[in-house]
């Protein structure tokens, strides 16, 4: 499937998903000062939606194309990639995500809704709300994992043309992980990281350490 395809699968999916659960998805808790205002979403459609998409992602096969690491990477293209890789993990697990929360709102009112929002959080909020955060940062970083270790490139970076690969092919566990975990502590000391990247011909010093090139697709 070519990366066009790719993209309108994503966004034809995306919009099926948000539809079917009344535009918003997932759970959104705001607070300001003592007033707290909570929303949850999901539908049955929205959820079979998500699990389809999952699927045809990993799935479905890929255009080969040709790539060159000395064609230079910038940065704003590495970035685009990661958004489009976190919106797309987004979409596929905020429907799902809802559902402790939905559940827990029957558990109080006896009345499954699928969509609901309150002006006042309720005891066990938090303790709903914090594993949720947990479970989409650990599926962000098996997205990441499994792509890596299966030598693929993730979604955002097949759409925008570039792939991440080990030096000699050396791909295991141990380096995979502890490439990711530079690369999310590069991430966050993103200014200080891109100063590094302009001093050493463009290259990011998690790339280096964990003896991985980024190429670019050939014109």
């Amino acid at each position: 499937m070519s990366r066009a395809c790719f993209f309108i699968l994503i966004v034809i999916f995306g919009a099926l998903i948000s539809y079917f659960s009344d535009g918003s998805i997932g759970v959104t808790q705001k607070c300001f000062n003592d007033d707290c205002f909570l929303r949850a979403s999901t539908s049955i459609l929205s959820i079979v939606f998500s699990v389809i998409l999952s699927i045809c992602l990993f799935s479905l096969p890929r255009k080969k194309f040709t790539y060159n690491s000395e064609l230079i990477v910038r940065s704003r293209r590495r970035i685009s990639a990661f958004i489009i890789d976190f919106a797309i993990l987004l979409v596929c697990a905020m429907p799902i995500s809802a559902l402790p929360m939905i559940l827990m709102e029957y558990s109080y009112t006896d009345n499954l809704i699928w969509s609901f929002q309150r002006d006042f959080v309720r005891p066990t909020d938090t303790s709903i709300m914090l594993p949720t955060i947990l479970f989409i940062f650990t599926l962000l970083f098996y997205y990441f994992y499994k792509h890596l270790m299966l030598n693929k490139q993730t979604i955002g970076q097949y759409i925008l043309g570039y792939k991440i690969k080990f030096k000699d092919d050396a791909i295991d566990r141990k380096s995979v992980i502890f490439r990711l975990i530079y690369s999310y502590f590069g991430l966050c000391i993103w200014p200080l990281s891109w100063i590094f990247a302009m001093l050493n011909d463009r290259v990011y010093w998690w790339d280096k350490i964990s003896n991985t090139s980024v190429e670019l697709i050939e014109k």
